[in-house]
């Protein structure tokens, strides 16, 4: 059995993206850009385990709001 180069593995693993994204015209760059914007939050408030806890800092952070007003 012939060996394959690791570029013909790799072109092989994303032809189906490809093809997709070319019938489709559709990519997944808004969710990696509002994961690129939750994930610092998450960081910062502690990594909260219940969304429901994180809602308020997402809030904050995203909007600009101050969560100590004065």
């Amino acid at each position: 059995m012939e060996q394959r180069s690791w570029q013909s593995v790799a072109v092989d693993r994303r032809v189906a993206n490809v093809v997709s994204y070319l019938e489709q015209g559709v990519t997944n760059k808004v969710d990696e850009e509002t994961s690129g914007k939750l994930m610092p939050i998450n960081w910062r408030i502690g990594g909260n385990r219940n969304s429901e806890n994180s809602k308020p800092a997402i809030y904050f952070y995203c909007v600009g709001l101050d969560p100590y007003p004065q």
